[in-house]
């Protein structure tokens, strides 16, 4: 008799609580809802970055400097004008008494040397072009990552918040069966351990969602991302497309360049020819002058500078060849991570969280019948909300796999 009294005294309170957690996902859930102009999605989130972060400013400053240095790369060399007094005598008239010589030399490079350097510009522009793209890409993956991180911290913060109503719900249900002598002291220092470790979790929950946004803020330059809305379905990634297969292009660039240094240092081992013409003036008549000299690679040959530049061409290739190993290696990893994330996903939204849910409503009506405890419908509760949380981890798992396959490609 007692405790049919009991249950008829408590009983419209635990299902208050247990309605007022469900009232309150939908209403978070309402109040999610995407509202015209402030949703902001993974894509815009990108171009804005793309748009405005200084890494990429920096980026194409560079390029634009590597690109002015290959157009600067084999140009002639600039001719030198000449005055010299030839036979002038020790005494006398020395401007009359000399010949004067006046005119122009210049330097011409044989055997090529002027392509060379300039294929070699133009392949560490295009070196440092392939840097920007995976500058780019790399961005990309970035946001692509704190803008997850934001959709997960957010989702945790919600369900840790539900963790703290219902604790303390139940802490106040608790305190009343000790009130009619239901409950024992330890129970209720239980129910407050609990309801202490929830609120201290809801309050770095929180916390995390203010570090998460601030690091989607410095990436995309949003001044109030606490007030946007974010959603990850629907995302094409579109926005990186042109940086697509950056990696691959860099890998390709830095042998190139180092080949063409081997080029340019083969072909700067030959003699340069060096080319003089002017008038030459004396007192008695005037005559046209032409020299030709020719350097003699004699004591500087740059045999030295040829195997240095093979050297670095040789390097380039293993490092490349490393690094190639190394991105097929976390691009292979980041595919099978999504892949076992996905199952994840599948498998807690389209079985675990409705059989929880489906536990929990159970629960609730055979509390209602009186035929299990409180302690039981909290039980199935949590799990419920564990079930909630496990799904949003391996979404933001995905995610991240996803930005890591971004980030490599």
């Amino acid at each position: 008799m007692k405790v049919r009294i009991l249950l008829t005294f408590f009983l419209p309170a635990v299902l208050a609580v247990l309605a007022q957690t469900g009232q309150a996902q939908e209403g978070q859930a309402q109040e999610g809802q995407a509202t015209p102009g402030l949703v902001l999605s993974l894509d815009e989130a990108i171009r804005l970055a793309l748009d405005s972060h200084p890494e990429l400013a920096a980026a194409r400053a560079q390029t634009e400097a590597a690109e002015a240095r290959a157009r600067q790369d084999g140009a002639w060399s600039n001719p030198s004008l000449f005055f010299r007094l030839e036979g002038a005598p020790r005494d006398g008239d020395a401007w009359n008494g000399a010949e004067r010589l006046v005119g122009l030399s210049q330097e011409i490079s044989l055997w090529g040397v002027r392509g060379k350097a300039r294929q070699l510009g133009q392949a560490r522009a295009g070196e440092q072009r392939a840097a920007a793209a995976l500058t780019r890409q790399e961005l990309a993956a970035r946001v692509h990552t704190a803008y997850a991180g934001v959709i997960w911290s957010r989702g945790l913060s919600s369900l840790q918040q539900e963790r703290v109503q219902l604790s303390g719900k139940l802490l106040a249900l608790v305190e009343r069966q000790l009130e009619a002598g239901d409950a024992s002291q330890s129970d209720v220092q239980r129910a407050r351990l609990a309801s202490a470790r929830a609120c201290a979790d809801a309050a770095a929950a929180a916390a995390n969602v203010l570090t998460a946004e601030a690091r989607l803020a410095s990436l995309t330059g949003l001044d109030r991302v606490a007030e946007v809305i974010m959603e990850m379905s629907g995302t094409s990634g579109a926005a990186e497309a042109p940086a697509a297969e950056a990696h691959l292009l860099w890998l390709e660039a830095g042998p190139r360049a180092a080949q063409a240094a081997v080029d340019l240092a083969r072909s700067a081992r030959l003699p340069t020819l060096e080319v003089e013409a002017g008038l030459r003036n004396s007192a008695d008549a005037e005559a046209f002058d032409l020299g030709v000299s020719l350097g003699l690679p004699l004591w500087n040959r740059g045999g030295e500078n040829l195997k240095a530049a093979r050297a670095q061409a040789a390097a380039a290739r293993h490092q490349a060849a490393a690094r190639r190993r190394q991105r097929d290696l976390e691009l292979d990893a980041a595919a099978r991570r999504e892949q076992a994330a996905g199952v994840a996903v599948t498998s807690y939204a389209d079985k675990a969280v409705p059989a929880a849910e489906a536990a929990l409503d159970a629960a609730r009506a055979a509390f209602t019948l009186g035929d299990i405890s409180l302690t039981e419908v909290l039980k199935v509760s949590e799990e419920w909300i564990d079930a909630r949380q496990g799904l949003l981890d391996w979404r933001l798992r995905q995610a991240e796999a996803r930005a890591d396959q971004r980030r490599w490609r």
